[in-house]
């Protein structure tokens, strides 16, 4: 995918990964003690994926520019609150309960404002000057996990299971099973397995990696152009998300609903090492190639 080598990242990834505590949140009594330590976590994060955009040798005023000019297309995923000046790049089924829900107890906001509305109430010059100047003054925070555990997520919530009725999931399960049995009907019961769904999304065009529900995290969040301030992951997900409240003064009863986090993590990982063993080589490596970005940028092995 990249021809350009990748030795500097590689060093600074394992260094940095090398050099991070066990990211394991802190306990109550030792909250206030620990900002430094996930003051420097943060840095961490935000240098490897800013070397990895070096790498890409992309201009992050340019593509910002370039984003700017259609926003409803690019920014329907960065949410919007003015009143307590935060951006937040929604990705689906990432935390998706649990951030929906503290998103809405921080703004108010079920509807789930996007950037991009910014261009309904202004001309074109003025919007756009408007998101610039948002982007660039507001704290803007995005959630990540490893893409794997993402896709894996997805593949049992919306593909596995076939209680998800609707149109979109149905609209997905057709057109695997139309690619992977040419145009065979299927039965009302059948069902499209872990490796079909990898080999679907993964052979081919690349058109079939433009749903947001796998869509590359880069796509959906451009973290080349938009500078986040605070980049949170699922793994970490409790400790970051009190920290990212407290720094940007929200209201103390504000708070990630009580198991957001933790065992859910570790189901996912115990169920990866079980689903992976599906998988044939030539597989894990097309969703290597697939995420390889994701996984660059946001330090994932």
């Amino acid at each position: 995918m990249w021809d350009i080598p990748y030795r500097d990242v590689q060093t600074v990834w394992k260094n940095a990964v090398n050099s991070l505590p066990e990211e394991t949140p802190s306990a109550d009594d030792a909250f206030e003690d620990g900002w430094t330590e996930w003051g420097n976590r943060q840095e961490l994060r935000k240098r490897i994926l800013t070397t990895t955009c070096n790498h890409l040798r992309v201009s992050q005023r340019d593509l910002l520019e370039r984003l700017l000019l259609s926003p409803a297309l690019h920014f329907r995923h960065l949410l919007l609150d003015d009143r307590s000046g935060v951006i937040y790049c929604y990705i689906p089924e990432i935390a998706l309960d649990s951030w929906g829900s503290l998103w809405e107890s921080l703004t108010g906001d079920s509807s789930r404002t996007s950037l991009s509305s910014v261009y309904e109430s202004q001309d074109e010059a003025k919007a756009r000057a408007s998101l610039r100047l948002k982007l660039m003054t507001y704290t803007k925070v995005v959630v990540v996990q490893h893409p794997f555990l993402r896709l894996l997520s997805t593949y049992r919530a919306r593909i596995y299971n076939q209680s998800d009725d609707s149109h979109h999931q149905k609209a997905i399960r057709a057109a695997i099973h139309d690619h992977l049995h040419h145009h065979r009907i299927p039965s009302a019961n059948s069902s499209v397995s872990w490796p079909d769904f990898v080999s679907f999304l993964t052979k081919g065009n690349n058109n079939k990696m433009a749903d947001d529900l796998w869509k590359p995290y880069e796509a959906i969040c451009h973290p080349c152009a938009v500078e986040y301030d605070v980049i949170a992951k699922a793994e970490t997900l409790h400790e970051d998300s009190e920290r990212f409240l407290r720094r940007i003064g929200a209201p103390k009863d504000v708070r990630l609903p009580s198991g957001a986090s933790g065992s859910s993590i570790g189901a996912n990982r115990d169920l990866w090492d079980e689903y992976q063993e599906m998988l044939s080589e030539e597989q894990l490596d097309a969703l290597r190639k697939a995420y390889e970005r994701d996984l660059k940028l946001f330090a994932y092995k």
